[in-house]
């Protein structure tokens, strides 16, 4: 009876243990989750790029899969080297790449977010916060194993922190939100030949003097159009988009912007060119209406 006892109670004080290193383990990678969320915010808003709701979930969930990556590519690498057979381990590496493409297979275009540039002492002030109360813990003493739950998270600075992110989020959906107005954007010859007026509706009117080679369209509308609409008005959606004059660049223009954000009404002219490539991208532009439910008025 009493070794019985003794037996019980080792297993109870090692099953608790071993659940206490693993909270304060688990707590410490979601607060450094945070800190690197938080102090990389202002980058993708600066850049105009949209922000991610699962970003720490991801975090989290892409370490073991990037270690076991790496692992099993240094033992591929390996055995070319000294000439050993690595078929199960390709094998092994695929299906842990199959299993990744279906994890991210699961998320929707619903958990990315857009909001408008802040002001940038809003852009440092958020990375230096985040650094100060992610420091403060050097001056508490280390969190003891028989400490509670609670206590070893208000110890590790994970309350601030999750107080930082929901802070940061509603405060940059109300400056968003409060946003109305008319902005330009400029094109590849650095005219502004785009309108975005973002009022109780968001129209883009594309002017007949924009200036877009159609080779380059495709990068132009990701890596100037796009961040100018997340970047001045934190859009990732159009109400109408309105083109005034039935152009090549303009038809490229639509066809590849279509693929990218959500347009709900396009108002088109209807073309009277003979470019082979402008009908072809008129002709993705309607297949793309298909696909996305989008209202198309030609006049």
């Amino acid at each position: 009876m009493i070794q019985t006892s003794l037996v019980n109670t080792s297993q109870s004080v090692l099953s608790t243990a071993l659940f206490k290193k693993g909270s304060s383990f688990l707590i410490k990678t979601i607060q450094l989750q945070l800190f690197i969320t938080l102090c990389s915010w202002p980058l993708l808003l600066w850049w105009g790029l949209p922000l991610s709701l699962l970003t720490v979930i991801g975090n989290i969930l892409f370490i073991p899969f990037l270690t076991l990556f790496i692992l099993i590519s240094f033992f591929i690498f390996f055995g070319e080297l000294v000439h050993i057979p690595n078929g199960f381990l390709i094998f092994c590496l695929e299906q842990l790449s199959s299993l990744w493409y279906i994890i991210l297979g699961c998320a929707t275009k619903t958990s990315l977010v857009s909001y408008r540039c802040p002001p940038r002492i809003f852009l440092i002030t958020l990375p230096l916060l985040t650094c100060f109360i992610f420091a403060l813990r050097r001056f508490h003493q280390q969190p003891d194993l028989r400490a509670s739950l609670i206590t070893r998270v208000s110890s590790h600075s994970l309350f601030p922190l999750i107080g930082m992110l929901v802070g940061t989020l509603c405060a940059l959906h109300l400056y968003t939100q409060s946003i109305h107005g008319t902005y330009k954007i400029e094109d590849q010859q650095k005219n502004e030949p785009i309108t975005l007026v973002k009022e109780e509706k968001t129209a883009l009117i594309l002017d007949p003097t924009l200036r877009v080679y159609p080779r380059s369209a495709s990068s132009w509308v990701d890596y100037t159009l796009i961040p100018s609409l997340r970047t001045q008005a934190g859009i990732d959606s159009v109400d109408y988009l309105l083109v005034n004059k039935a152009t090549v660049s303009s038809y490229h223009v639509v066809a590849h912007l279509g693929r990218k954000i959500r347009i709900k009404n396009l108002l088109l002219p209807t073309p009277k060119h003979n470019s082979r490539t402008g009908w072809a991208a008129y002709e993705e532009i309607l297949r793309q209406a298909h696909t996305a439910h989008t209202n198309i008025i030609l006049y």
